[in-house]
C-alpha cells in the first residue's frame, strides 16, 4: 500500500482543476486507493507542490483490540515510560509547524503542540 499524501483542501481543489477530475478522484489518488496512471500523476504533482507523504497505520478498532488491560503489570510499565513520538506524529508536527510559519504565526506558540 502506498503512503497517503496530505495536502490542504485548497490544494485538492487545484489538483482537481489541473487534471479536470472530481474531488473524490483526487482524494482516492492521494490516499493510494487507486493505481491508474492518472492517480500516479496526481500523486507526483501533489508531492511536487508540497504534499507530505504519511505511512498509513492500522485502524483504531484494530489497535484497540490489542491493548493490554490496566490490571496487568505490562500496562503499568507502559504508562511509566515516556512515549517517543512515532514517524507519523513527527511528520504531522512538521506539517503543522510549516503551516503556522507560512501563515505568520509565531513558532514559539506551537513548541509544546500535541498531535
Amino acid at each position: 500500500m502506498k503512503p497517503r499524501i496530505i495536502v490542504s483542501h485548497g490544494e485538492m481543489n487545484a489538483l482537481s482543476g489541473l487534471f479536470s477530475v472530481s474531488l473524490p478522484t483526487v482524494r482516492s489518488a492521494l490516499r493510494g486507493n487507486t493505481r491508474s496512471a492518472l492517480s500516479e500523476h496526481i500523486r507526483e504533482l501533489a508531492l511536487m507542490r508540497g504534499g507530505i507523504p504519511v505511512r498509513q497505520t492500522k485502524s483504531v478498532a484494530h489497535a484497540a483490540q490489542k491493548t493490554v488491560s490496566e490490571k496487568t503489570p505490562l500496562a503499568k510499565e507502559k504508562t511509566d515510560t515516556p512515549k517517543t513520538p512515532s514517524l507519523e506524529e513527527k511528520t504531522m508536527r512538521a506539517f503543522l509547524l510549516s503551516l503556522a510559519e507560512a501563515n505568520g504565526v509565531k513558532i514559539k506558540d506551537f513548541e509544546d503542540i500535541k498531535v
